[in-house]
This record gives C-alpha cells, structure tokens and sequence, in this order.
C-alpha cells in the first residue's frame, strides 16, 4: 500500500523540477513517535554493495543500495530508497555521512533509510544554506550529532513550509567522547536560519546504547540533548510535533537566539535526563507534553505516565 508524494524543487538555473514518490504507507500507520521501532523502519531485504555516492545529475535515485565505509555527498536533487549509508571509523570532523553543504538548492530524499557514522568526531547528516532535505521512515546513528541543520535560504517549494522535514525518523546511538556535547538532532542559527525545520512523530533517544558493532561509545557521559536549538541568531518554525524523546542534560531545549520561534506538541517523554525534560525560549509555544512512564526523575521526583509536564 502506497500513497504518491510529489516534491517540488529547483535547479541550479532556477528551473522547477518534481519528483514524484511512492510512500509506502501501512495500513495501521503510526500516530506518534513513540510507536517508532528500528524493525519496523529502515531497510529491509538484500542490499547491494556500492562506493562512496557523490551525485552526477538531478534526478538521480538509488534502491536498495549499501555503501559499507563511504559517504553521500549532495550536490544534485537525490533520492535514496530502502537503502544503507555507513561512514568510517576515522572519519574526521568534516567528513559527514551525508553532506548536503553545497548550498546550490538541491533536494535530499531519504525514504525508508539507515545513515550511520561511526566516527565520534564527525555528524551523520549536516545540511546548511541553500537546499532541502525529506527524510521519511529514516534511522539516524552515530556520530556526535545525528543531524546538524542550518536552513539558511528560507521555505524550500514543496516542503510546506520547511527546509527540513523528517517523518518517522528515529534518531540515536549518539557517540560520545570526552567532553563531547551530543545531540540527535540540532537546529543552528548565525542569524539566516529561517527554513525551518518539522520533526513528526519521530523517535529521538540520546541516552547512551552499547551493543551495537556500528556505534560503540568511546565514553558514558550522557551530556546533550534529544533536540536542541543553538546559535545567536532566530530560528523560525522549529516545530516538534507527536514525538518521543528521552535523555540529555535537557531532552528538549528549544530556546535559540531572540526571534526564534517554534512549537513543541503532544510529545511523551522518558524518564532519563540531567536536569529537566523541555526547556523553551519566548517564541516556541509547548502544548499537551506528558511524561511517557512512571518513575523517578531528576527535576520533579516521582511522575505517572501520562502526567503533564508543565
């Protein structure tokens, strides 16, 4: 079962171009991020081996692929589908799994996907200036940062009213080091970051995870958040609607420079954080957040799942 997406964009010479997807959808959906688990998104069946993809063309698509030890770089419209993209273990500050840094207004795709950086020094994805970015049904792992966003060029066509849109993505697996500040997803302002960003019902865990060969901590500081907005500038539209986070010193802190605006909605969240769930500036309304379990906690003591946090 399918229903058909189509994604509007422009070229380098400022003509339109659409892509036309099939999302999967399944029968039951998903209603909120917490219902979000790695064996019911992400790849699935036999992927082929492939080197490093750096983008040729607009209009460019990828299924079913692995790149083992390599990167994505994006300097066209690209679509990867049902496929895997693993970094390095020694891959160094700038060398992101995916790199969509280019700033030439170009659409990343990413449906049904696994990033992966296995490198504590680099980020799993990074996005800034001009261009966009859907990532759908996607794992995010690794790296000090699962995705590093800077919207810089304003709405991209087609993304309502967004430059970054994930959708029951999960996020995690952070690698720490000493002293690192990890966060799934971080949304970064000089003051020009004013695409936007939307996360729904998205799954976003900072709290350490050993076990998996891809990612093994190098350190056990749980420092970061599951979210976080930074930078001097204002951040527009950073909005967090019907997911699940858990972890960090702080699991929500959307406060960024003056202007900054933003809504955090019906999120449920865990019990693991250093000093408090959601910390939010002026500009970024918070509505029917609730706490996911029952237990103890760090900033309010004894909580009941279902309990709203003020």
């Amino acid at each position: 079962m399918s229903e058909r997406l189509i994604v509007e964009g422009r070229d380098s010479q400022n003509n339109v171009v659409r892509s036309v997807l099939d999302v999967p959808v399944t029968p039951s959906g998903f209603t909120h991020g917490d219902q979000i688990r790695r064996d019911l998104i992400g790849p699935s069946g036999p992927l082929t081996d492939i080197g490093s993809i750096a983008t040729t063309r607009d209009g460019q698509e990828f299924e079913s692929v692995r790149v083992a030890a390599g990167s994505l770089n994006v300097k066209h419209h690209v679509t990867l589908w049902n496929s895997m993209v693993v970094g390095t273990p020694t891959a160094a500050s700038a060398s992101y799994t995916v790199k969509h840094t280019a700033s030439l207004g170009k659409l990343l795709t990413l449906n049904n996907c696994r990033i992966v950086a296995r490198s504590p020094a680099t980020k799993v994805l990074t996005m800034y200036g001009a261009g966009g970015i859907r990532a759908y049904r996607t794992i995010f792992d690794g790296g000090t940062d699962n995705a590093f966003v800077k919207p810089e060029a304003g709405d991209y066509p087609g993304l309502g009213g967004y430059s970054a849109v994930f959708e029951e993505c999960l996020f995690g697996r952070l690698l720490r080091s000493t002293g690192s500040h990890n966060d799934c997803v971080q949304v970064d302002s000089d003051g020009q970051a004013d695409g936007g960003c939307l996360l729904l019902r998205c799954y976003l865990d900072s709290r350490c995870c050993p076990g998996d060969p891809l990612t093994v901590e190098a350190d056990s500081t749980r420092g970061g958040t599951a979210l976080i907005i930074t930078g001097g500038g204002a951040s527009k539209n950073v909005d967090v609607i019907d997911c699940y986070g858990d972890g960090g010193n702080i699991t929500f802190q959307m406060q960024g420079g003056p202007g900054t605006t933003g809504t955090l909605r019906n999120a449920r969240l865990g019990l693991d954080h250093q000093f408090s769930p959601v910390l939010t500036g002026n500009g970024v309304t918070k509505n029917n957040n609730r706490w996911a379990a029952t237990g103890m906690t760090a900033c309010c003591g004894q909580v009941t799942a279902g309990q709203l946090i003020t």
